[in-house]
């Protein structure tokens, strides 16, 4: 299947994308450049994306209330654009914004659904239900927090 794995140099968007590539064989990448993208990139590699698309986003900052929701929307484009049948996003509700919540991706789904014009994607939010220390294990089995080989590996996680 085609997905669209969005990534933000996060670790909750690297596991999202390494639960994506065990998922789905043609992955496409949109990384939002406004965090740390030279990890998004790593990540997109380690995942073996066949297109890693830039998204610059230089006014975009965590604390933006619907930064989620932005980006989900601009996945929505590029599930158009080539036909995906998913889009993935690393929201959960142990998050503390409120565009993370199950209920905005429900809504945001009937948007996508009411206004794409060929594809007709379904929204993946694999760590919905994920407390932080969940996904932490999660990036340990996926090797992400490997001391001497993983992309994260001097990431302090909490």
């Amino acid at each position: 299947m085609t997905a669209i794995v969005l990534l933000s140099g996060g670790l909750d968007s690297a596991v999202t994308a390494m639960i994506a590539a065990d998922r789905d064989s043609d992955i496409h990448a949109v990384v939002f450049d406004y965090n740390q993208p030279e990890l998004a990139y790593q990540i997109a590699k380690k995942i073996h994306a066949q297109t890693v698309d830039t998204v610059s986003l230089p006014w975009l900052d965590s604390s933006m209330p619907m930064r989620n929701a932005t980006m989900m929307m601009i996945g929505a484009s590029f599930a158009d654009k080539y036909q995906a049948e998913y889009i993935y996003h690393w929201a959960s509700e142990s998050e503390p914004y409120h565009d993370c919540r199950r209920e905005v991706f429900f809504s945001l789904q009937n948007a996508i659904m009411s206004g794409s014009e060929d594809a007709y994607p379904i929204i993946k939010t694999p760590l919905m239900d994920m407390t932080k220390l969940e996904i932490r294990g999660k990036a340990e089995l996926f090797g992400l927090l490997n001391t001497r080989t993983g992309i994260y590996q001097h990431m302090a996680i909490c």
